[in-house]
Order: structure tokens, then sequence, then C-alpha cells
């Protein structure tokens, strides 16, 4: 595809950016309307973006130690600041990798297509928030005013019809990556459509939920949809384990 280019270059569009094709004319989701009237500030740091990576998805598991020697293998690794949960600790899944030259960094940006960590395929970009005029962080949530105790404090609505899904304390966060089908699919578009979505509200028992329906089982995978308005995906539901996982993305909280 010689005439690819991205969709944001010096200055960023959450609108454009959230959209499949770059032609929605109104927000998708709530992640994507937040992103559009937030305000945010970069924080400032003493890295240089064109030397800089955003590395996401990663497993939970990797240290900095493992993280520098895998992108050592591009070229001279000035710093690593893995982003880690300020309570627990915890690796939040995504890092920052800054290159003493830019050139080795354009050259990790080529050569990092498919990379694997600890066995699991991660994303690699350029770090976007000092790069790119209006930037504003739409997938990486600040869950602090809907979390207390690691549940969620305030009611969980559908977008759309304003039902609700969720009463308070009824569910537990995750932050882990993992994909989900885009509420807009092209007709012509074959293979489904995903993004991938960082923040979960995990439910152990179906009859927990107040309202929610339920697609057609893909896999061990069901999809949940607002029971009233039908509108989602929302979430998935793992025939598996049982449990169900809401997008925070995807639904308001009141």
């Amino acid at each position: 595809m010689s005439d690819w280019r991205p969709v944001s270059r010096d200055d960023y569009d959450p609108l454009k950016a959230g959209s499949i094709d770059g032609t929605d004319t109104e927000p998708h989701d709530h992640a994507v309307w937040r992103a559009m009237n937030a305000h945010y500030v970069p924080p400032d740091v003493d890295t240089k973006p064109s030397h800089t990576l955003f590395v996401g998805r990663l497993p939970h598991s990797v240290d900095e130690e493992q993280l520098h020697h895998k992108f050592s293998a591009f070229g001279v690794v000035e710093k690593i600041c893995l982003i880690r949960d300020i309570v627990t600790g915890y690796s939040k899944g995504y890092c920052f990798v800054e290159y003493r030259k830019e050139r080795d960094a354009e050259y990790a940006m080529r050569e990092s297509t498919g990379l694997l960590i600890n066995g699991c395929p991660v994303l690699v970009d350029w770090e976007a928030g000092h790069r790119l005029r209006g930037w504003v962080p739409r997938r990486m949530l600040d869950t602090s005013s809907v979390v207390s105790e690691g549940q969620n404090k305030s009611v969980v609505k559908c977008p759309h019809c304003d039902s609700q899904i969720l009463s308070p304390q009824s569910a537990t966060l995750l932050s882990q990556a993992h994909p989900l089908p885009a509420p807009t699919q092209p007709k012509e578009q074959q293979s489904l459509i995903t993004e991938d979505l960082g923040e979960w509200w995990v439910v152990d028992d179906m009859f927990t939920f107040d309202n929610i329906g339920f697609s057609h089982t893909v896999g061990t995978t069901k999809y949940l949809v607002c029971a009233d308005c039908e509108r989602g995906p929302l979430g998935w539901h793992d025939n598996t384990s049982k449990k169900s996982y809401v997008a925070l993305a995807r639904v308001k909280h009141v």
C-alpha cells in the first residue's frame, strides 16, 4: 500500500483517530467523546521525542532489564521507562524506550513489526505526547474517578440509551490490553476490525448484571451488548471461565 499515510502527522484529532476510515462525524464511544473534550498537558520530561518509542501490550511480568535487553538489539538504549501503578507498583503494560541516536529509534520502529516479548506480540509506535499537537491519551484511562478499592464506585450505564448495566461495587477493575470489535464495521470489510482496549470491569457472575445481552458465540467468546438498545459490543464473555469483561471505554459512569 504505497499510498498509505498515518491519520495524524503533526496535529492530533481524537475523532479522526478513533474512526476506522477517518470519516466519522460523531464519536462512536465514550472514550472518543472524553478525548474530544479533554485538556491534556504532556508531562515535562527530558527525553527526546524523535528518539523515543512507545511500547504497549506488554506482559505484566516483564521488567526493565528484560526490556533493555530486547530493545538493545536495535541500538544503544538511553533510557527505559516502564509505567507502573503508583499504589501497587505493578506494571501497567506499557513503556517508553529512548535511544541515544535517532537513527536507532527509526531502525527499531521499522524492524519491530511482529516483535514478541515473553512469547506475546507487542505494539511499537512513536511516542505521541510530545510529537503531535493536541494529543490526548484516549485509551490509557485515568480510572481514579470511577474506582474505589478496585471496584466500580459508580453506576455503569449504556452510553447510547442510558440503561443501567451494573450497580456500584459489583465489578473488579482489570488493566490488561485485549481486542474488542469496533462498534462500526465497514460493509466491504471481510475480516473483523478490532481495537485494543486496556481497562475492563470483570464480572464473575452473569446474574450480577442489571441489564446485558449476548451475541452469538465466536470460538469461546460471546460479545456483550445492551439488552435494551442492542448496541455494542460493550465487552466480552468467556464461555470457559464464565467471566464477563466490560470495557470502561465503551460505557459511561454516573
